[in-house]
């Protein structure tokens, strides 16, 4: 896979990118959100989203009613979130204006564009870190309805799926090592309140916190992504699977972050600096097919553009990535041909002159020399 766009954006960590068409990607570094073109690689809009909060999520949706090519965008952060308007016209100008900006209860792990059938207008959900989901008129922040699952804990990690209110479901990454999926119960009135909502699924086979969980495009599938270093993936929809992972999928040296769930790939992002690509067939998850680097540590956030085409990746040194996806190239070895063997080099070899054998003379380390000459050993003897 090989980066098509590089850049360091600031100081501050990029803890959310959002691609807003399939060309132009919204960055949350501190407060504020940025605007960036990947064609012509160059920030095109800028404005502070949130006050006193750095920007953890971006959700953009299409509105026809606004001019030219118009999106309303939600950033949230700790407890804050804001509803931005951002045009891009014809001439390729883009505007954004920050529309409202409104204070939650509670710290916010996820948010999404919910359509309301009864009032024909599209909604704001929010995932809270007390297990609870509230729903929110984008034009006053006013909470309509609330939802509490039935499992009062604290969440590292949310995630919805759904298109309306009575469609939503709820992937809760939790810090007891789990993901419950449900589906929320919304009722009108005070959320401490509400009465509980059953759990549909309870996910257990991390072995550490959950920090990130996705829902694939079908919902069928839900990836999750934890403290234990690994990338599991889960199947939802069959009451066969009793609840245990499909793919468990291990590559990280350290904490992974972020997850994505793409028609043909799941991508991770971790705490290592590096992204890991892994190969998908419908159900069939498990062949790791590309890797790679972008910090020395922490990739926080990753997006993928409508069309699958690119992959977006923040990292703590206030670097994104874009990455091709069309060019992802499995590095396995297909065959004894595809290796180059080189012989270990005997004591005498390199020993000084006049200094004998012995047996706890041996190697400790060995290094490749340039491609040119690849049987060159850098070696490091005691």
């Amino acid at each position: 896979m090989t980066g098509s766009l590089s850049l360091r954006l600031s100081h501050l960590p990029v803890t959310a990118v959002e691609f807003i068409t399939d060309t132009v990607v919204l960055v949350g570094s501190g407060a504020s959100l940025i605007a960036y073109d990947t064609q012509t690689r160059s920030k095109v809009a800028e404005i502070v989203a949130l006050s006193n909060a750095r920007i953890h999520g971006i959700i953009c949706l299409k509105d026809k009613q606004l001019l030219g090519n118009g999106y309303r965008v939600i950033a949230f952060g700790s407890k804050g979130w804001s509803i931005v308007r951002v045009c891009i016209y014809s001439d390729d100008k883009l505007s954004m204006k920050l529309e409202q900006q409104y204070l939650a209860r509670d710290w916010i792990k996820a948010a999404h564009w919910v359509y309301d059938s009864n009032l024909d207008c599209w909604m704001v959900a929010l995932a809270l870190a007390h297990n609870r989901v509230i729903i929110c008129d984008p034009y006053s922040g006013a909470v309509v309805s609330c939802a509490q699952c039935e499992e009062h804990c604290i969440l590292y990690a949310a995630a919805f799926f759904g298109k309306t209110l009575e469609t939503l479901v709820v992937a809760s990454g939790t810090v007891f090592n789990q993901v419950l999926v449900w589906n929320p119960n919304l009722q009108a009135g005070d959320i401490d309140q509400c009465a509980d909502s059953p759990i549909a699924s309870r996910l257990c086979a991390h072995d550490g916190v959950v920090f990130g969980v996705q829902f694939s495009c079908k919902g069928d599938l839900v990836a999750s992504v934890s403290d234990d270093r690994t990338l599991r993936v889960w199947n939802i929809k069959e009451a066969q699977c009793d609840n245990q992972p499909i793919a468990t999928l291990f590559g990280h040296q350290a904490r992974v972050w972020k997850c994505l769930v793409l028609s043909k790939y799941l991508v991770s992002a971790s705490e290592d600096g590096t992204c890991r690509v892994w190969r998908r067939n419908g159900n069939a998850v498990g062949e790791a097919v590309d890797s790679w680097k972008q910090c020395r540590k922490n990739v926080w956030s990753l997006a993928a553009n409508a069309s699958e085409t690119l992959v977006v990746s923040g990292a703590a040194d206030g670097s994104i990535c874009v990455w091709a996806v069309d060019v992802v190239s499995g590095k396995r070895i297909g065959s004894n041909e595809d290796l180059i063997a080189s012989e270990i080099p005997t004591q005498i070899e390199y020993l000084p002159e006049g200094v004998a054998s012995r047996a706890a003379e041996h190697i400790r380390s060995f290094a490749l020399g340039p491609s040119s000459n690849p049987a060159t050993f850098a070696i490091m003897d005691s």
